[in-house]
């Protein structure tokens, strides 16, 4: 992790004859790890290969899919490109065909979409359009009170559950009962970030085999991000399973009217805010149960 001025002051005012870091994920995309070992010198000592935490039983294997999904360009004429990257009616769908399918398995899954418009919007899409059972979303502007009330419900939940997190739910929450993740937002390259998402769903002891699934619009700027974390984590034992999602095919998925999408997101996005997301969100598509 980086350290900040302070701590970088203190670590060089403490008497010590050895210093020691401890990581899970020795990269970043800034310069701050560089300079932590500028200041307390010297490089990696040992690197501990995950196969080998995954034989001794410390973590779980984990099943990676990369999942391309055809770009419907409706909405690049209401949002910003990011935006309709993140929510367009193909990614949506498939999100949701992918939630009923891992929830029918017993998952307990976390959704991560690090823009807050897109979290709220897929997140009220979801549970207004499928059976998946929902039991909020979390983002750093959640009070701890709520953030707390949705983890315990997440975690005590009898069989499956569902928990949508922005940036925040990367470091800092524990919730070792997670077995799945899905990634809906790839406009950022962050080979760090996608590692702690999967360190989220391999704790030793669920009933599940652990999936993380990333769904990959296919447009140049999400593939180059994709790609770029694909490498990393093929580096050290990430192997993904590459897939392409059929909208035609994907019977589970709910229905989804273009055009009254689209008018749907422009009359949430015109009002500047999340909250009118979910009466907005029912009205997209027809539900699909999840039978």
């Amino acid at each position: 992790n980086a350290a900040s001025p302070a701590q970088l002051r203190m670590i060089k005012q403490i008497s010590v004859q050895y210093v020691v870091g401890l990581t899970a994920t020795k990269v970043r995309e800034d310069r701050e790890l560089e300079k932590l070992e500028a200041y307390i010198g010297g490089g990696t000592i040992h690197t501990i290969d995950r196969a080998n935490l995954v034989k001794q039983r410390y973590v779980e294997d984990v099943r990676c899919i990369d999942m391309l999904v055809p770009y419907d360009a409706c909405l690049e004429a209401v949002v910003p490109r990011a935006v309709a990257l993140t929510i367009h009616p193909n990614k949506v769908r498939a999100l949701c065909g992918s939630l009923i399918r891992l929830s029918r398995r017993g998952h307990k899954v976390l959704v991560f979409c690090d823009d807050i418009f897109c979290l709220h919007w897929v997140h009220d899409i979801v549970r207004h359009l499928t059976d998946v059972p929902v039991v909020g979303a979390i983002s750093m502007k959640t009070v701890e009170s709520k953030r707390t009330q949705m983890m315990r419900r997440f975690e005590c939940a009898q069989g499956a559950s569902c928990l949508f997190l922005s940036r925040t739910g990367d470091e800092a929450l524990n919730l070792p009962k997670a077995s799945a993740g899905i990634v809906m937002h790839n406009y950022w390259g962050s080979r760090r970030q996608v590692v702690q998402r999967i360190g989220r769903i391999v704790r030793i002891g669920g009933e599940c085999v652990p999936v993380f699934l990333v769904l990959i619009s296919n447009h140049a700027r999400e593939l180059k991000a994709t790609m770029r974390r694909r490498a990393y984590l093929d580096e050290h034992g990430f192997v993904a399973t590459q897939a392409t999602y059929d909208p035609a095919g994907d019977d589970r998925a709910p229905e989804i009217d273009d055009a009254t999408y689209v008018r749907a997101v422009e009359r949430v996005r015109s009002r500047t805010g999340v909250a009118a997301a979910a009466s907005d969100a029912a009205s997209t598509g027809k539900r699909k149960l999840a039978t």
